[in-house]
């Protein structure tokens, strides 16, 4: 038998955690593993940290009989055997601890209960499926090993070697996106579906308690559509900005219970590094009162306000608030219809001169003809909706996304992306994936086989820079008028993740750095632990027109490093004068990874950047 004399044998490494719970956790779990290899025997010891594993493949019994199995383990492990060769039959049979503080020495059998099992039956012409599960932390001698011996008192247990295992499946020509082959057993199911995470969300949410995890309804409010003209219009524009006051090295750790604690005034940081601040309905209800009364009286009061969804408001000293405002309505008591429009609260009027005209340039709509807009001080704040911040609502969105030999990651943003089209039903996105020429899957196959209603696939030669592989990216958007989104391989995605950019993009005015949470060690999306990355603009949202014209990426200086690039770019774009709009996106998270393996070894890390 060509398979005889070794196991499948498959690692899943920088993932924290010491319970086989904690690999099931594992984005990549069962399907992508790290690497995919073989062993001579069921015992492993490799002396690294913070890593599972799964072994599986076939036990040829060397006697008809009754047998007893033991397995042995630092951290946890689970052993499942199947009664014939069938994964789908696979059973627990023994298991050292659950909660991920068990433990035993190399070859230490009978030191739990659930370690030994009972009689299993077993004839030598027949072969049996095997399964070992197993999860090592960063402490402690790791090890696992699998022992049995035939059904009588007094024997003792010897390690399952190479003369009893076949392979399940031999993988050494295959690609790593290529999965078919491996099998999905009880032990190590695939995630959940949707149905299932978002009844297993109603689970962790009482469980975990993190906000996110709480039902919100921004985060379903794409669903619905209404975009109501005013007639009420002003010109803005922010105050300037000064760079040198900013404490650019500040980086933000969060209590998991609540992501929002640090979202106040102070950490405004003058140039907003924090973020936009989404406000509490009790702090906007006088401007919302004021913009229902605006709103009914130039539509005859056939609206009434049944939710408050969000308010984001960003402050200018100087000149007034600015707000973004997304609201249910009731029209005339019939239809349920949303609102989400940027207003302006002008609290005084500049004088003539500078650049006051455009600033603060209002023409109310009853204003006699001849009226000067400007040059006197209203003691009345005014509410206006800014001339230049209309959104569009179905511009095209391209995320641009450089890789190299990223196979699970890559296999993974290809799904997510076609979930995202699955929910939204949304056609106006593409995917551009720039390829460093990849030897671990054939990236250009698996977008032509998805279900993403378009994308671009651009091959480039040579090492990864990620500078470059962006612009290259941006360059082959056709059409300027549409956002570009520089994205990152390791990113969850909320559903409303296209509202939210288009929203925050308009040309010559905004662009968007959303800020992403940072998943930690054995952290996931289910059950998020992390911190608010505020200090990278690595995720950036910016319309083709508004790119081009600030010179596009620094393609030279980040050619051998990467780490910097999205802060260059950032200083571009502000001296340009676009504003950009920073926000703590929902359920927007940076799963952790390692850099292990991604770049070439005499590349550089800035440690200010962003991976």
């Amino acid at each position: 038998f060509s398979f005889k004399g070794q196991a499948n044998l498959h690692v899943f490494e920088d993932w924290c955690g010491s319970s086989v719970a904690q690999l099931r956790k594992n984005l990549h779990f069962p399907l992508y593993p790290h690497t995919r290899t073989t062993v001579k025997k069921l015992a492993v010891a490799p002396k690294w940290k913070n890593y599972g594993l799964r072994i599986f493949g076939f036990i040829h019994p060397y006697r008809d009989g009754d047998f007893q199995f033991s397995v042995s383990s630092d951290d946890n492990s689970e052993f499942w055997v199947s009664p014939d060769e069938s994964p789908l039959n696979a059973r627990l049979l023994v298991y050292v601890g659950q909660l991920g503080t068990e433990w035993t020495a190399p070859g230490e059998f009978s030191k739990f209960r659930s370690q030994s099992s009972k009689s299993v039956h077993l004839i030598s012409s027949r072969r049996y499926y095997f399964e070992i599960l197993h999860k090592q932390d960063d402490k402690g001698s790791d090890h696992v090993e699998v022992g049995w011996r035939p059904f009588l008192p007094g024997l003792k247990y010897e390690v399952i070697d190479s003369a009893y295992i076949s392979l399940y499946t031999d993988e050494s020509s295959l690609k790593m996106n290529s999965v078919d082959h491996i099998p999905q057993t009880l032990a190590s199911h695939s995630r959940p579906s949707v149905e299932e995470q978002s009844q297993e969300h109603s689970h962790f949410s009482s469980q975990h308690g993190a906000d996110m995890l709480k039902p919100d309804p921004r985060d379903t409010f794409y669903t619905m559509h209404i975009s109501l003209y005013q007639e009420n219009k002003c010109f803005y524009r922010e105050s300037p900005i000064y760079l040198e006051n900013i404490n650019w090295q500040r980086t933000f750790s969060v209590n998991p219970m609540d992501f929002e604690l640090l979202r106040s005034d102070w950490n405004d940081l003058r140039c907003n590094v924090s973020g936009n601040l989404q406000l509490a309905e009790s702090e906007v209800v006088d401007v919302l009162a004021q913009y229902m009364e605006k709103l009914n009286e130039r539509n005859g009061g056939i609206y009434t306000l049944l939710r408050i969804i969000n308010v984001e408001k960003r402050r200018d000293s100087a000149r007034g608030n600015r707000y973004l405002v997304e609201l249910e309505l009731m029209e005339r008591g019939r239809n349920v219809v949303r609102l989400s429009e940027y207003i302006y609260l002008l609290l005084h009027r500049g004088r003539l001169g500078g650049d006051s005209l455009e600033n603060t340039e209002f023409i109310p709509a009853s204003a006699p003809p001849g009226a000067t807009p400007w040059g006197t001080a209203y003691a009345n704040p005014l509410l206006c909706q800014p001339v230049m911040l209309q959104w569009r609502k179905d511009v095209m969105v391209h995320f641009v996304v450089p890789v190299k030999n990223q196979a699970r990651w890559v296999q993974q943003f290809i799904t997510d992306m076609e979930e995202l089209h699955r929910q939204t039903k949304d056609d106006n996105f593409s995917i551009i994936i720039v390829d460093f020429e990849s030897t671990d899957m054939d990236v250009e196959q698996a977008l032509r086989e998805s279900t993403v209603p378009r994308y671009e696939y651009l091959r480039r030669e040579g090492n990864f820079e990620r500078s470059a592989g962006l612009q290259i990216g941006v360059d082959t958007i056709e059409d300027n008028h549409s956002i570009a989104f520089l994205c990152d391989l390791h990113i969850h995605f909320p559903h409303n993740i296209l509202e939210s950019i288009r929203k925050h993009c308009v040309e010559g005015r905004l662009a968007f750095a959303p800020i992403v949470m940072r998943l930690g060690c054995g952290s996931s999306p289910l059950e998020p632990d992390g911190y608010w990355e505020v200090n990278g603009f690595g995720l950036f949202g910016i319309y083709k027109s508004d790119f081009d014209k600030i010179g596009g990426m620094n393609t030279e200086e980040f050619k051998d490093r990467w780490g910097g690039e999205d802060w260059e770019l950032l200083d571009r774009v502000l001296q340009n004068g676009l504003e950009v709009e920073r926000l703590r996106l929902r359920n927007f998270f940076h799963y952790y990874h390692s850099k292990r393996g991604m770049w070439n070894a005499q590349n550089k890390k800035n440690p200010k950047g962003g991976g």
